[in-house]
Protein backbone atom coordinates (compact mmCIF):
# COMPACT_ATOMS: atom_id res chain seq x y z
CA UNK A 1 0.00 0.00 0.00
CA UNK A 2 2.89 2.34 0.79
CA UNK A 3 4.32 1.80 -2.66
CA UNK A 4 0.90 2.35 -4.19
CA UNK A 5 0.50 5.59 -2.22
CA UNK A 6 3.97 6.72 -3.26
CA UNK A 7 3.09 5.92 -6.88
CA UNK A 8 -0.05 8.04 -6.62
CA UNK A 9 1.92 10.97 -5.20
CA UNK A 10 4.49 10.80 -8.00
CA UNK A 11 1.74 10.65 -10.61
CA UNK A 12 -0.05 13.58 -8.99
CA UNK A 13 3.13 15.66 -8.91
CA UNK A 14 3.80 14.81 -12.55
CA UNK A 15 0.22 15.71 -13.49
CA UNK A 16 0.53 19.04 -11.68
CA UNK A 17 3.69 19.82 -13.63
CA UNK A 18 2.04 18.85 -16.91
CA UNK A 19 -1.21 20.78 -16.34
CA UNK A 20 0.09 24.19 -17.59
CA UNK A 21 1.48 22.53 -20.73
CA UNK A 22 -1.81 20.72 -21.39
CA UNK A 23 -3.72 23.98 -20.95
CA UNK A 24 -1.31 25.75 -23.30
CA UNK A 25 -1.74 23.00 -25.90
CA UNK A 26 -5.51 23.49 -25.68
CA UNK A 27 -5.12 27.24 -26.20
CA UNK A 28 -2.90 26.66 -29.23
CA UNK A 29 -5.46 24.23 -30.65
CA UNK A 30 -8.26 26.77 -30.23
CA UNK A 31 -6.13 29.49 -31.83
CA UNK A 32 -5.37 27.24 -34.80
CA UNK A 33 -9.05 26.41 -35.24
CA UNK A 34 -9.93 30.12 -35.11
CA UNK A 35 -7.19 30.89 -37.64
CA UNK A 36 -8.50 28.23 -40.03
CA UNK A 37 -12.03 29.62 -39.63
CA UNK A 38 -10.81 33.17 -40.23
CA UNK A 39 -8.92 32.09 -43.35
CA UNK A 40 -12.03 30.33 -44.65
CA UNK A 41 -14.20 33.41 -44.12
CA UNK A 42 -11.62 35.72 -45.69
CA UNK A 43 -11.27 33.47 -48.73
CA UNK A 44 -15.02 33.66 -49.39
CA UNK A 45 -15.13 37.47 -49.19
CA UNK A 46 -14.98 39.78 -52.20
CA UNK A 47 -13.00 42.19 -50.05
CA UNK A 48 -9.22 42.23 -50.20
CA UNK A 49 -7.67 42.12 -46.73
CA UNK A 50 -4.07 42.48 -45.56
CA UNK A 51 -2.64 42.56 -42.05
CA UNK A 52 0.35 44.90 -41.78
CA UNK A 53 2.68 46.26 -39.12
CA UNK A 54 3.45 50.01 -38.73
CA UNK A 55 6.18 49.72 -41.38
CA UNK A 56 3.62 48.39 -43.91
CA UNK A 57 5.18 44.91 -43.83
CA UNK A 58 2.58 42.33 -44.87
CA UNK A 59 1.89 39.76 -42.13
CA UNK A 60 -1.11 38.09 -43.77
CA UNK A 61 -3.11 38.47 -46.98
CA UNK A 62 -6.23 36.82 -48.38
CA UNK A 63 -6.71 35.56 -51.94
CA UNK A 64 -8.93 38.47 -52.96
CA UNK A 65 -6.24 40.98 -51.96
CA UNK A 66 -3.63 39.05 -53.94
CA UNK A 67 -5.89 39.17 -57.00
CA UNK A 68 -6.65 42.89 -56.64
CA UNK A 69 -2.98 43.77 -56.15
CA UNK A 70 -1.97 41.75 -59.19
CA UNK A 71 -4.34 43.68 -61.47
CA UNK A 72 -4.13 47.13 -59.88
CA UNK A 73 -1.90 48.39 -62.72
CA UNK A 74 0.77 49.40 -60.23
CA UNK A 75 -1.45 51.66 -58.13
CA UNK A 76 -0.91 49.48 -55.05
CA UNK A 77 1.13 46.32 -54.61
CA UNK A 78 3.72 44.39 -52.62
CA UNK A 79 7.44 44.96 -52.95
CA UNK A 80 9.85 42.91 -50.82
CA UNK A 81 7.02 42.05 -48.48
CA UNK A 82 5.86 45.64 -47.95
CA UNK A 83 2.73 47.36 -49.25
CA UNK A 84 3.65 50.11 -51.69
CA UNK A 85 1.62 52.73 -53.55
CA UNK A 86 2.79 54.35 -56.79
CA UNK A 87 1.53 57.92 -56.27
CA UNK A 88 3.58 59.73 -53.57
CA UNK A 89 0.56 61.54 -52.10
CA UNK A 90 -1.41 58.30 -51.82
CA UNK A 91 1.64 56.50 -50.42
CA UNK A 92 2.04 59.17 -47.74
CA UNK A 93 -1.66 59.01 -46.89
CA UNK A 94 -1.61 55.21 -46.57
CA UNK A 95 1.43 55.35 -44.29
CA UNK A 96 -0.33 57.93 -42.10
CA UNK A 97 -3.49 55.82 -41.85
CA UNK A 98 -1.55 52.67 -40.91
CA UNK A 99 0.50 54.47 -38.25
CA UNK A 100 -2.72 55.94 -36.84
CA UNK A 101 -4.43 52.52 -36.79
CA UNK A 102 -1.39 50.99 -35.05
CA UNK A 103 -1.08 53.79 -32.49
CA UNK A 104 -1.90 53.31 -28.82
CA UNK A 105 -5.33 54.77 -27.97
CA UNK A 106 -5.18 57.90 -25.80
CA UNK A 107 -7.80 57.82 -23.06
CA UNK A 108 -11.20 57.25 -24.61
CA UNK A 109 -9.99 58.22 -28.09
CA UNK A 110 -9.44 55.00 -30.10
CA UNK A 111 -7.00 54.49 -32.94
CA UNK A 112 -8.82 55.16 -36.21
CA UNK A 113 -7.09 54.54 -39.54
CA UNK A 114 -9.00 56.04 -42.46
CA UNK A 115 -10.05 55.70 -46.10
CA UNK A 116 -8.80 56.83 -49.49
CA UNK A 117 -9.71 56.35 -53.13
CA UNK A 118 -7.25 55.16 -55.77
CA UNK A 119 -8.90 56.17 -59.08
CA UNK A 120 -8.45 54.16 -62.24
CA UNK A 121 -5.46 55.32 -64.29
CA UNK A 122 -6.82 54.22 -67.66
CA UNK A 123 -10.24 54.78 -69.29
CA UNK A 124 -12.71 52.21 -67.99
CA UNK A 125 -10.36 51.03 -65.23
CA UNK A 126 -12.09 50.42 -61.90
CA UNK A 127 -11.17 52.52 -58.90
CA UNK A 128 -9.98 50.97 -55.64
CA UNK A 129 -11.34 52.01 -52.25
CA UNK A 130 -8.70 51.47 -49.55
CA UNK A 131 -9.71 51.41 -45.87
CA UNK A 132 -7.41 51.02 -42.87
CA UNK A 133 -8.54 49.98 -39.38
CA UNK A 134 -6.92 48.73 -36.15
CA UNK A 135 -6.61 44.96 -35.70
CA UNK A 136 -7.68 43.74 -32.26
CA UNK A 137 -6.19 40.23 -32.57
CA UNK A 138 -2.58 41.37 -33.10
CA UNK A 139 -1.30 38.84 -30.56
CA UNK A 140 -1.85 36.08 -33.12
CA UNK A 141 1.03 37.57 -35.07
CA UNK A 142 3.26 37.90 -32.01
CA UNK A 143 2.63 41.64 -31.71
CA UNK A 144 0.95 43.91 -29.19
CA UNK A 145 -2.59 45.10 -29.92
CA UNK A 146 -1.20 48.50 -30.95
CA UNK A 147 1.17 47.08 -33.57
CA UNK A 148 -1.16 45.74 -36.27
CA UNK A 149 -3.57 47.21 -38.79
CA UNK A 150 -5.91 45.78 -41.40
CA UNK A 151 -5.88 47.18 -44.93
CA UNK A 152 -9.12 46.47 -46.81
CA UNK A 153 -9.31 46.93 -50.58
CA UNK A 154 -12.57 47.05 -52.50
CA UNK A 155 -12.82 47.27 -56.27
CA UNK A 156 -15.43 49.74 -57.46
CA UNK A 157 -17.63 48.99 -60.44
CA UNK A 158 -16.64 50.69 -63.67
CA UNK A 159 -20.21 51.78 -64.47
CA UNK A 160 -22.55 53.94 -62.38
CA UNK A 161 -25.50 52.14 -60.78
CA UNK A 162 -28.57 52.44 -62.98
CA UNK A 163 -31.03 54.92 -61.49
CA UNK A 164 -28.47 56.35 -59.06
CA UNK A 165 -28.52 59.88 -60.49
CA UNK A 166 -32.29 60.21 -60.11
CA UNK A 167 -32.13 58.84 -56.57
CA UNK A 168 -29.38 61.27 -55.58
CA UNK A 169 -31.42 64.20 -56.87
CA UNK A 170 -34.34 63.05 -54.73
CA UNK A 171 -32.42 62.12 -51.55
CA UNK A 172 -29.92 64.99 -51.37
CA UNK A 173 -31.49 67.62 -53.61
CA UNK A 174 -28.56 67.41 -56.03
CA UNK A 175 -28.87 69.08 -59.40
CA UNK A 176 -28.72 66.74 -62.44
CA UNK A 177 -25.14 67.90 -63.12
CA UNK A 178 -24.08 67.30 -59.51
CA UNK A 179 -25.75 63.87 -59.48
CA UNK A 180 -24.01 62.93 -62.74
CA UNK A 181 -20.62 63.87 -61.29
CA UNK A 182 -21.31 62.04 -58.01
CA UNK A 183 -22.39 58.94 -59.91
CA UNK A 184 -19.15 58.92 -61.93
CA UNK A 185 -17.07 59.27 -58.75
CA UNK A 186 -19.01 56.39 -57.19
CA UNK A 187 -17.98 54.29 -60.20
CA UNK A 188 -14.32 54.85 -59.32
CA UNK A 189 -13.45 57.70 -61.68
CA UNK A 190 -11.04 60.42 -60.63
CA UNK A 191 -12.34 64.00 -60.56
CA UNK A 192 -10.57 64.71 -63.87
CA UNK A 193 -12.09 61.61 -65.49
CA UNK A 194 -15.55 62.44 -64.12
CA UNK A 195 -15.26 66.00 -65.43
CA UNK A 196 -14.25 64.74 -68.88
CA UNK A 197 -17.15 62.25 -68.93
CA UNK A 198 -19.59 65.02 -67.97
CA UNK A 199 -18.17 67.44 -70.55
CA UNK A 200 -17.25 70.10 -67.98
CA UNK A 201 -13.99 71.70 -66.86
CA UNK A 202 -12.10 70.42 -63.83
CA UNK A 203 -12.71 73.79 -62.17
CA UNK A 204 -16.48 73.36 -62.58
CA UNK A 205 -16.19 69.78 -61.31
CA UNK A 206 -14.48 71.03 -58.14
CA UNK A 207 -17.32 73.52 -57.62
CA UNK A 208 -19.91 70.76 -58.09
CA UNK A 209 -17.99 68.46 -55.73
CA UNK A 210 -17.96 71.11 -52.99
CA UNK A 211 -21.75 71.41 -53.33
CA UNK A 212 -22.11 67.61 -53.25
CA UNK A 213 -20.08 67.44 -50.04
CA UNK A 214 -22.22 70.15 -48.45
CA UNK A 215 -25.48 68.40 -49.39
CA UNK A 216 -24.46 64.81 -48.53
CA UNK A 217 -22.34 65.53 -45.45
CA UNK A 218 -19.30 63.77 -46.94
CA UNK A 219 -15.93 65.41 -46.32
CA UNK A 220 -13.82 63.61 -48.90
CA UNK A 221 -14.25 61.51 -52.03
CA UNK A 222 -13.68 58.18 -50.26
CA UNK A 223 -16.52 58.95 -47.83
CA UNK A 224 -18.74 59.94 -50.73
CA UNK A 225 -17.99 56.65 -52.49
CA UNK A 226 -18.90 54.66 -49.35
CA UNK A 227 -22.17 56.58 -49.03
CA UNK A 228 -23.14 56.10 -52.66
CA UNK A 229 -22.16 52.42 -52.64
CA UNK A 230 -24.48 51.90 -49.66
CA UNK A 231 -27.31 53.54 -51.61
CA UNK A 232 -26.70 51.43 -54.74
CA UNK A 233 -28.13 48.10 -53.46
CA UNK A 234 -31.27 49.88 -52.24
CA UNK A 235 -31.97 51.08 -55.78
CA UNK A 236 -31.61 47.58 -57.22
CA UNK A 237 -34.22 46.01 -54.91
Amino acid sequence: MAKFGEFQRRELELLQKMTPHIARAGQIGEALQQTVLTKSVQASMSLGMLVVDPELRSLDINECAETLLSRSNGRIGLSRGKVCVREPLHAHRLAEMVVDACSTPMGNVPAMGGMMLLPGRLPGESGLLVSVAPLAASQRFGLRASQCATIMIRELGGKPTEGLEKTLCSLFDLSPSEARLASSIAAGKSLNQAAFAAGITVSSARTYLARIFAKTGARQQSQLVILLKDIGPLIQR
